[in-house]
């Protein structure tokens, strides 16, 4: 009888050993995907917050390029081009801080295509090229030019180095 009870008991330790190892890789694996969906919704929130911050007056309000702490673009709810002269002007480490991103691409063009423009230059603004090879995050939105009162389209990408 005492045969019994002892392959019971390690009949019983090894099933309790198998089934913590088992719900041991369960939570680790479920705290790996929670950690990564949390933070690629945090990422998405801070795109999200840098393109609205571009769609602000910025701060100061009346920025320049020496007192932007936030670049807004617009002045009175349309799209003022000192502002966006300022901020292409900028070197490419402010653009990236001011911008929060090392590569972005960021247009502003009125609805047929014609790139805004400022003392004859456009008003586009990249850190390189836009890669046909990676995945672009994509911000858009529909604002009134404050020279024209035309429609212009703001576009602003980012992707990864």
């Amino acid at each position: 009888m005492s045969d019994k009870g002892q392959v019971f008991v390690s009949d019983l330790t090894a099933s309790i050993t198998i089934f913590s190892f088992f719900l041991i890789f369960l939570g680790f694996a479920w705290n790996t995907s929670l950690d990564n969906f949390l933070n690629e919704d945090k990422a998405e929130v801070y795109r999200s917050q840098t393109f609205n911050n571009i769609q602000s007056e910025g701060y100061p309000t009346n920025w320049n390029k020496t007192s932007v702490q936030v670049p807004g673009i617009l002045s009175e709810g349309k799209v003022n081009r000192t502002k966006l002269f300022y901020l292409k002007n900028m070197s490419l480490n402010n653009q990236r801080t001011l911008l929060k991103a090392q590569e972005f691409y960021f247009k502003t063009q009125y609805l047929n295509g014609t790139i805004l423009r400022a003392d004859n230059k456009s008003l586009r603004i990249n850190s390189s090229v836009l890669p046909e090879d990676k995945s672009v995050y994509v911000e858009k939105a529909v604002s009134l030019d404050g020279k024209t009162q035309k429609r212009v389209m703001l576009e602003y990408y980012r992707w990864a180095g």
